[in-house]
């Protein structure tokens, strides 16, 4: 149930453009959110939405005031708002209240959102263990690209990450992160792996015909992804590498670890699909080693 947005104004509300969502709980993970989608909403000239979810009322404790629960969120939102607008002054900010799943709640927006973005999964803090796996639900139920940041200094990243397999999925991660690229003014790096998995018995000889196709085969695809990247946007530097050792998740952890942006693709919605990430993106999403744009195909 959505409880309605505590717009600053009535002239925000009016603002035609698709806002960027954003999860907000006061933790620091979310604040890291808070202050990554700020700043992109200001970059794209677009709305900010901010968005925090609270238990529905039969599942509080019966002595609880579920009006000064709502009124609580609503100041907790609040002051994400003050937040928001220290970084981009000139930002148009809504807040939301929603009264039941987070999960549920982002999907539903995230059909008339730019981008939605959140915070790292929670883990605990003896053990490292995820508590909970929100931003691998909503990934899987977006409409829109999901942004998952994990709360880390910036300030001496560089450059936008992305890997690929040649698949259309991949294409699309390469064509947004070639657009991030563009926008932030940072170097690109289209990464692809051809690790061959050790039980191949072929794998055991990589001087093999078969490991020189695949070695070929990934090359070639590395080359039409830079080509077509060059046409779009000239002025962009673009580099390449080829993994022969590492698995593609991996890989692209270990790339990604000072960079300011990672692009990873997504099987998308629909039928089956709906219910799959995608192992890579999986795997990534599990320990992300920077803000993280999981893209998708257009419906």
């Amino acid at each position: 149930m959505m409880l309605g947005e505590g717009l600053l104004s009535t002239a925000e509300s009016t603002t035609p453009a698709d806002p960027v969502v954003v999860g907000f709980d006061g933790s620091p993970a979310s604040a890291a959110a808070l202050d990554w989608a700020a700043r992109r909403a200001g970059a794209l000239r677009c709305p900010l939405q901010l968005v925090h979810a609270v238990h529905e009322f039969w599942l509080m404790p019966q002595a609880t005031h579920y009006d000064a629960v709502i009124g609580a969120a609503r100041q907790l939102l609040q002051s994400g708002v003050r937040r928001a607008r220290l970084l981009v002054p000139d930002l148009h900010v809504s807040t939301l209240v929603h009264s039941g799943d987070v999960v549920g709640a982002l999907s539903e927006l995230s059909a008339s959102a730019r981008l939605v973005v959140l915070g790292t999964d929670k883990r605990d803090a003896d053990s490292g263990e995820l508590t909970g796996a929100v931003s691998q639900q909503v990934a899987v139920m977006s409409f829109a690209p999901v942004a998952v940041i994990p709360p880390q200094d910036l300030s001496t990243a560089a450059g936008v990450v992305v890997g690929t397999d040649g698949s259309a999925e991949a294409r699309q991660a390469v064509d947004a992160a070639a657009a991030e690229a563009a926008l932030i003014g940072a170097d690109l790096l289209i990464l692809t792996s051809c690790a061959i998995p050790p039980t191949e018995a072929w794998a055991q000889e990589p001087g093999g015909v078969e490991y020189q196709g695949v070695l070929a085969a990934s090359r070639g695809l590395l080359d039409e992804a830079v080509s077509l990247v060059t046409a779009s946007y000239p002025g962009l530097v673009v580099r390449s590498r080829l993994e022969t050792q590492l698995p593609a998740a991996e890989a692209l952890i270990g790339a990604a670890s000072t960079a300011r942006l990672l692009v990873v693709g997504s099987l998308g919605r629909g039928a089956v699909r709906r219910m799959m990430l995608g192992s890579v993106s999986h795997k990534v999403l599990l320990n992300p080693p920077c803000p993280t744009l999981i893209t998708r195909l257009p419906q």
